[in-house]
């Protein structure tokens, strides 16, 4: 068979054709599909690495963060228990009733782990008279008035939604558990010797919480009554409290012989029996190291036992922080300071919070530490503004002689600094 040129053009065409059609369906197209997963994986891959890249980078804030957050569970556990001994605990109350002067008996509840109770208030603002708008309004207290309604409004609008279904109010244990026992204590004595005795339990170091506190008057000076200790303890994160469970009492105690004799007089009591008095301060702040555990600044009030006046600041160059005392003119005393990042209180626009010095002067204790070396740059940048009639007296302790960790610059009224 005889093939003429235009039919073997014709030919070539669609061989040409079938070829491309061929490398399109069984080449290109896979080519393009496997282009798209590697795409697709490209994608992945990126996102991947940008999400590690990003951890990568907020480690140092994330390190930041947990120092902060190490410290204040720290220092909002510090008030509690690691533990709760039944012996420690006996001894704890025989200090508080021999120091009160106190007859008392004592019946210790079984050791439990369970959520802390809340006390709730039942109070309830009473309505105001009918002639009050009258007398505020004569008193031009209208405005004053009109605060105090909004902010009970506010409080009962509050209170309104913190209430579940049956109208009870939400427990804020939040299903967390403890250990606790709960110790009965049946006393003699004086009035004055349960004010000393109540005294005393709040000086303590370790949080004592008293309740169901009912009292009778057995003679014209004695009265007699009931009271609940409790006792709370929380494991800790730290090793504050390691020494709490060591038996330290290596005196003789008790009888000689148990069958007669002379009783022995208990020397010592818990550890806090042995220290020291130290001086009362205002205000403290330790200053540590990056490297330390500890975030490379504290500061608080001092007997703050709710840790709320606490500010923290991680930095491993110099932290600045501002320190304002104020007088007002009517005598009352007000503090406030701030970090770089953060501020007590939040409102810093305010006077501050108020509190009531412990001596003639604002008392300022910085524990600082000595440098690890050369690359050691972490410090703290204290100016502290005084706008008070009293003398603000700094004591630095501890602190780098050489290259000092922390500088301090006063505005104002006098700031003394003395460095041990």
């Amino acid at each position: 068979m005889k093939i003429s040129e235009r039919e073997k053009y014709l030919l070539g065409i669609l061989l040409a054709v079938l070829v491309v059609v061929g490398y399109y369906q069984f080449v290109y197209t896979k080519q393009v599909e496997k282009i798209d997963g590697l795409k697709t994986q490209r994608a992945a891959s990126q996102s991947k690495y940008n999400e590690v890249m990003a951890t990568i980078n907020s480690l140092d804030s994330k390190k930041e963060q947990v120092k902060i957050l190490n410290a204040k569970i720290s220092d909002k556990s510090k008030n509690l228990y690691p533990e709760l001994i039944q012996e420690k605990l006996i001894l704890e109350i025989d200090d508080l009733i021999k120091g009160s002067n106190l007859k008392a008996n004592v019946n210790f509840s079984n050791l439990q782990v369970q959520g802390v109770e809340s006390n709730k208030s039942t109070y309830q603002p009473l309505p105001s008279s009918s002639l009050q708008s009258l007398a505020d309004q004569y008193n031009n207290k209208a405005s004053q008035s009109t605060t105090v309604t909004n902010n009970q409004q506010s409080g009962n609008s509050n209170q309104a939604a913190q209430q579940n279904n049956n109208g009870q109010t939400k427990d804020s244990s939040g299903g967390n558990t403890a250990q606790q026992m709960k110790v009965t204590l049946s006393f003699k004595g004086t009035y004055s010797n349960l004010a000393t005795f109540i005294k005393n339990v709040e000086a303590r170091n370790k949080r004592i919480v008293l309740s169901n506190l009912s009292m009778t008057q057995s003679s014209d000076k004695n009265i007699s009554g009931s009271l609940t200790m409790e006792f709370y303890a929380v494991p800790k994160i730290g090793d504050e409290d390691s020494d709490y469970s060591k038996w330290i009492l290596n005196n003789k105690y008790g009888k000689d012989s148990p069958f007669g004799g002379q009783i022995s007089t208990l020397s010592t009591t818990i550890e806090d029996s042995a220290k020291q008095k130290e001086e009362k301060n205002d205000f403290s702040m330790i200053a540590k190291p990056i490297n330390s555990d500890l975030p490379t600044l504290t500061i608080g009030k001092d007997s703050d036992q709710s840790r709320t006046s606490y500010l923290y600041a991680d930095n491993s160059n110099v932290e600045k922080l501002e320190v304002v005392f104020t007088k007002d003119k009517d005598g009352n005393y007000y503090y406030k300071y701030k970090t770089s990042k953060n501020s007590y209180p939040l409102q810093y626009s305010s006077k501050g919070i108020g509190f009531k010095p412990t001596s003639d002067d604002i008392r300022f204790n910085i524990f600082s530490t000595l440098r690890q070396g050369t690359s050691d740059k972490a410090g703290v940048d204290l100016k502290v503004i005084n706008n008070t009639d009293k003398v603000v007296s700094i004591i630095v302790n501890g602190d780098d002689g050489t290259d000092p960790r922390v500088k301090i610059t006063g505005e104002g009224t006098a700031v003394n600094v003395t460095q041990r």
